[in-house]
């Protein structure tokens, strides 16, 4: 997907933006993770706006900015691949919450527990 190189032209791409900066904030102060950082993309119609892609010894996550604001998270533990994949998101996700989420998969890359907002996915 190609990067949007025009600034925003209505009040949810502004909001994206924000997140898009909290993102970036949140990935250069990061020190437990490789992380890639796509974004703003082009994003016409249900493509994502963002994307950060989080790998770790404990933990892989891939966060998914959507317009509206929507977070989609998919995460795994490589320690534990038996628990298989979790999944969650928010909508109307501000920036602050955004950073309080990420920071949760930093703990969890340090011991701590799957914060309660994911959950395993569904077995088909």
């Amino acid at each position: 997907m190609p990067l949007r190189d025009q600034p925003a032209q209505e009040p949810f791409e502004s909001r994206d933006l924000e997140l898009g900066a909290a993102l970036g904030a949140w990935s250069e102060a990061q020190t437990l993770f490789q992380l890639e950082l796509l974004g703003p993309l082009d994003a016409p119609g249900m493509d994502p706006t963002w994307l950060l892609r989080v790998v770790g010894h404990v933990l892989q996550a891939e966060l998914v900015l959507f317009y509206g604001p929507h977070v989609d998270v998919s995460a795994f533990r490589s320690t534990r691949p038996e628990d298989g994949l979790y999944v969650g998101g928010e909508t109307d996700i501000t920036p602050s919450r955004l950073t309080e989420m990420l920071d949760e998969l930093a703990a969890v890359e340090e011991g701590d527990a799957m914060p309660n907002w994911l959950c395993p996915a569904p077995d088909y």
